[in-house]
């Protein structure tokens, strides 16, 4: 083996215990892994403004009742102030099984959604480390070239 072959061999196994080419793989990666995980959050977001609408249509539903609930003693509106429906209000949701079922829904999607944004950013901050690393393993290996 003449000292251009020894050099270019001693280089292939340079780049081998470095290892260029699984991290090479591992940046490329990301791009599509971050692409995913976006169309991820598009469905959730989406699911979560469902679930937001279906928990306001249930408390709309609820304060009609009580806007409509009449005084049998004065046949005037049994809750005639904003506070006193409000009040009402809150009461009745606790109890009402369609509201704590759309609540439980609007919670669900909610932490569906929060947590897949932050896995979001967790995959650009590691696509971020991965890409500096590689690129100062690429100087390193530059200067013994």
């Amino acid at each position: 083996m003449d000292l251009q072959e020894a050099i270019k061999q001693a280089k292939r196994e340079l780049l081998k215990e470095a290892g260029i080419d699984p991290m090479i793989s591992k940046i490329l990666d990301y791009p599509r892994r971050i692409r995913e995980q976006q169309e991820n959050i598009t469905a959730l977001s989406q699911m979560f403004k469902a679930t937001k609408s279906n928990l306001l249509a249930a408390e709309g539903v609820l304060m009609a009742m009580i806007a409509a609930e009449i005084n049998p003693n004065t046949n005037k509106p049994a809750f005639s102030n904003k506070e006193s429906r409000d009040a009402a209000l809150a009461q009745i949701k606790m109890s009402d099984p369609e509201y704590q079922a759309a609540l439980k829904q609007f919670n669900e999607a909610e932490e569906a959604y929060n947590s897949a944004q932050f896995d979001l950013k967790m995959l650009e901050d590691e696509f971020k480390a991965h890409s500096t690393v590689g690129g100062m393993m690429a100087s390193k290996l530059s200067l013994l070239a």
